[in-house]
């Protein structure tokens, strides 16, 4: 089976495209490259993102991307511009995965979308959807919420039919942790069934929009919900889960 995985170059993404490459398929990747954010020496954003790496380099490993995987490097944003002469190779695969790439667009979404695409949504759709929704959780004290959501790529973002719900370990002892680990458990639950090949045998789920909770943008992630955060945030407690809000739940033991 040929593999191919739309993704960016942090630890986390990097992690997935590794684990892929192991299950013996044939491995093509697409890395948007970010680069580093520009945050001031004192503001909150950087105070918070400082904690998010640290998280990240707490659970993922530092490693180089194997070198047997065909890999393509773009500008973080760039993909809704590449012509399809240039994605050629990477059209012909078996499965298609979305994972932390910039927005998908044109006639690239529209491919993607004929070829039942599977995007990993850090959140728990349909009740949170957009950017950052496993912050949010965390912020409206839903920490039940927390989690991924496998799903097929859809126009609208994290809309898609979804697959399964995959929630945290519970070992995870603080926020940053926990969501953070969230994104390990989404790849292990993902990984497991392409290696099973149960990922295409799910019956996929429409989602229902009347209970979104909120949608989320970049935007909205501002200096003062940052403040708020810090200063509202509770001791960390383990959630307990409601089986009826979850489709097909992996939960990482």
């Amino acid at each position: 089976m040929k593999i191919t995985i739309f993704t960016s170059d942090n630890l986390r993404h990097i992690n997935l495209v590794n684990q892929i490459s192991k299950l013996g398929h044939e491995c093509y990747a697409i890395i948007e490259k970010k680069g580093a954010d520009n945050f001031q020496n004192k503001s909150l954003k950087k105070k918070y993102f400082l904690k998010v790496l640290k998280a990240e380099k707490k659970i993922f490993k530092k490693i180089k991307i194997n070198k047997k995987i065909n890999c393509l490097y773009i500008k973080w944003g760039k993909l809704k511009s590449l012509k399809r002469n240039i994605l050629k190779q990477f059209l012909s695969s078996d499965l298609f995965i979305i994972f932390g790439s910039s927005y998908i667009k044109g006639w690239l979404c529209n491919y993607l979308i004929k070829k039942k695409a599977i995007n990993i949504h850090m959140g728990i759709s349909p009740f949170y959807r957009g950017a950052g929704c496993n912050f949010w959780a965390v912020y409206d004290n839903n920490i039940h919420l927390v989690g991924a959501t496998i799903h097929y790529l859809s126009k609208d973002i994290d809309n898609g039919k979804i697959l399964f719900h995959v929630l945290p370990s519970k070992k995870y002892i603080n926020d940053f942790d926990f969501t953070m680990g969230s994104v390990l458990s989404a790849q292990k639950a993902l990984i497991s069934s392409i290696k099973s090949k149960k990922i295409f045998k799910f019956h996929p789920f429409t989602q229902n929009k009347k209970k979104e909770i909120r949608y989320s943008k970049i935007k909205d992630f501002n200096n003062t919900v940052i403040k708020n955060y810090f200063k509202n945030k509770r001791k960390f407690k383990v959630p307990n889960y409601n089986i009826k809000n979850y489709i097909h739940p992996y939960f990482d033991r």
